[in-house]
């Protein structure tokens, strides 16, 4: 039997790229793959997720992986930070570009899920079938970050608090 190692969950104001990547694969699957709403649940807006599209750790979601063996630490979860504004040259070790202290070891898409459901910008119906729906909060903050990203901004540089800036964001590109 596989033993199943539990990940701590992380705050909103720590996410990076890879919460928010997810959250914006999430919006492209809420609007292209729609599914039924699965028994016992109420309310639609159901879709699906394909298992091959997010990182698995075989050690913390044995059932979810869908290339056994792929899995290595370097790929956990960057957090805010990870990626620095500019690179740092350390005599010796050359230019640093990335704070390693600032990545989840063990951390994968998974994990990233679980977070925005405790977040409350999920809902999960199934992880074995990769069921679930974005609540108005994650839509909501969802189309920010698309504002965000077609702007040309970054998944690690999408700040989630940024309301005011949003809105402004918003009305440039709708009078542009």
């Amino acid at each position: 039997m596989t033993k199943v190692q539990k990940v701590e969950q992380t705050s909103i104001a720590d996410w990076g790229k890879d919460h928010f990547s997810l959250l914006g694969y999430l919006m492209s699957c809420a609007a292209d793959y729609k599914v039924a709403t699965p028994l016992g649940l109420r309310g639609g807006s159901f879709f699906s997720i394909d298992r091959k599209h997010l990182r698995a750790n075989e050690k913390t979601h044995p059932l979810l992986v869908s290339a056994p063996g792929r899995w290595k630490d370097e790929y956990g979860t960057r957090l805010r930070g990870f990626f620095l504004d500019a690179p740092i040259v350390e005599p010796g070790y050359g230019t640093k570009t990335t704070d390693l202290g600032r990545q989840l070891i063990g951390h994968d898409d998974w994990d990233c899920l679980d977070d925005l459901a405790v977040a409350g910008l999920v809902e999960i119906a199934s992880l074995v079938n990769g069921i679930c729906r974005l609540t108005k909060k994650g839509l909501a903050l969802g189309a920010r970050l698309m504002v965000h990203k077609a702007s040309g901004g970054h998944f690690a540089t999408f700040d989630p608090d940024a309301r005011r800036k949003a809105s402004k964001e918003v009305a440039a590109t709708i009078r542009a």
